[in-house]
């Protein structure tokens, strides 16, 4: 196990599956955790299960974060609570599963949203105060076997899982 004991993490769709999973794996390691989603009550019973794995500070915000305006105000809302933000796992997402024919531009739209834009809106964000403290960070995206792989009926969800992988690899360069 890694010692994160001060560490402060962000999870974007913190409140259930692998955003959840990966909030369980921060708590372990002793990091202080920001879950972020959309549901007020599916964030507050993800916070109760870090808090029994022995997560000393959880803090719950409610947001979209296809939303630049609600991003924003989440990462300022826990930089001010918790001092800094050291990683953010960018794990929302969102997939329309449906052929070409069905798939609607509104389709296209919302998972582009969530996965992509939201993806760059937590990054910029976040790399606002990362630059600012001069100390670094980690920037975590989840992304898909769909972003590289053909996959029926998941057209729009793979574009915005491979504009993100792509945005990574950018991001890698400039922010080292």
């Amino acid at each position: 196990m890694f010692d994160l004991k001060g560490h402060v993490s962000v999870v974007t769709g913190g409140s259930d599956g692998i955003g959840l999973g990966f909030a369980q794996g921060l708590a372990k390691c002793g990091s202080k955790i920001a879950i972020w989603a959309r549901r007020k009550n599916q964030i507050s019973q993800a916070a109760e299960k870090l808090r029994s794995l022995g997560c000393v500070e959880v803090l719950e915000i409610c947001c979209d974060v296809s939303e630049e305006e609600q991003v924003r105000v989440a990462m300022e809302k826990t930089v001010a609570h918790f001092g800094k933000i050291d990683s953010v796992f960018a794990n929302a997402g969102i997939a329309k599963n449906k052929s070409l024919t069905e798939s609607t531009i509104e389709d296209y739209r919302l998972q582009n949203a969530v996965n992509f834009e939201g993806m760059f809106f937590c990054f910029r964000e976040a790399a606002k105060y990362m630059i600012a403290r001069n100390s670094g960070g980690k920037l975590i995206a989840t992304s898909s076997t769909a972003a590289l792989l053909g996959s029926p009926n998941l057209v729009s969800y793979s574009a915005s899982k491979g504009a993100m992988t792509a945005a990574v690899r950018a991001l890698a360069v400039e922010l080292g």
